[in-house]
């Protein structure tokens, strides 16, 4: 397919207190994409680990060659919601923007809610908590089969960044992204 005659891209925000992963996460799916073909940049926010050490990861995908962030985000999967207003400013979000969320998180903050987006609650701490991994990887397969990544690319990234750590860890790593590809089918679809 000639992707001048059909130019898509998808903007995504994965956020959380520092620690969390969202970094790792984010750059397994930014690999993930380029193995699948696609093009994609990624740039990080932080915020001072004195105060809290929020991040997030901004991803562009596309399947045509991208160099910056679009003008807003199309998805945002918050781990937590930790000290996420510091640096909302930066996240803009639309009404058909999808924001998913841990409802044992606690409330979505004011900051995320004012574009009125879409809501989605997914328990992605009890699913890491079931599949004996980590919330990130859980968060990783929701959003790569959110926008449609083949899984082969999704695994086989998750297995190789993962390898130093031995293989009951890819195992885990494996069945926590598998568990939060299969909460996609109840999510809104992403614009």
């Amino acid at each position: 397919m000639d992707p001048s005659l059909n130019p898509q891209s998808v903007s995504i925000v994965l956020c959380g207190s520092g620690g969390a992963g969202v970094m790792t996460a984010g750059q397994m799916l930014l690999d993930a994409a380029a193995a699948a073909g696609l093009y994609g940049v990624m740039s990080r926010a932080l915020g001072p680990q004195i105060r809290g050490g929020e991040a997030a990861a901004l991803l562009r995908l596309a399947n045509h060659p991208v160099e910056a962030p679009d003008d807003a985000f199309d998805v945002l999967l918050a781990v937590d919601w930790q000290n996420i207003e510091r640096f909302a400013a930066e996240l803009p979000l639309r009404a058909d923007s999808l924001v998913i969320g841990d409802p044992a998180a606690g409330e979505l903050p004011a900051a995320i809610l004012r574009a009125h987006p879409r809501r989605a609650e997914v328990a992605l701490q009890a699913l890491a908590d079931e599949t004996g991994s980590r919330v990130n990887m859980v968060a990783l397969g929701l959003l790569a089969e959110l926008i449609g990544l083949p899984a082969e690319a999704v695994y086989a990234t998750l297995a190789a960044a993962l390898a130093d750590k031995g293989e009951a860890v890819v195992e885990s790593g494996i069945r926590a992204a598998l568990a939060g590809a299969q909460v996609v089918a109840a999510l809104p679809a992403v614009p």
